[in-house]
């Protein structure tokens, strides 16, 4: 009879699932960094151009005459 039963698994058998397991992690965790940078640039950028759209509209690009109520 053999003892395979009471050998240890060889090194390979354990550190290729570990390594596997290290690199989807590190993955699912870095992709997550990225998109959480990415949706707060986007979310800046989009506030940014509301705020100067708002701001040119309201102060620039109106003239005086538009407030004026219109005739009847």
């Amino acid at each position: 009879m053999t003892k395979q039963a009471d050998e240890r698994p060889s090194t390979a058998v354990l550190a290729i699932p570990t390594g596997l397991a290290v690199f989807t992690a590190a993955t699912v965790l870095l992709t997550i960094h990225v998109l959480g940078v990415a949706v707060i640039a986007a979310a800046i950028v989009f506030f940014g151009a509301f705020a100067i759209t708002f701001v040119l509209d309201r102060f620039v690009l109106r003239s005086s005459h538009d407030d004026a109520p219109p005739r009847s």
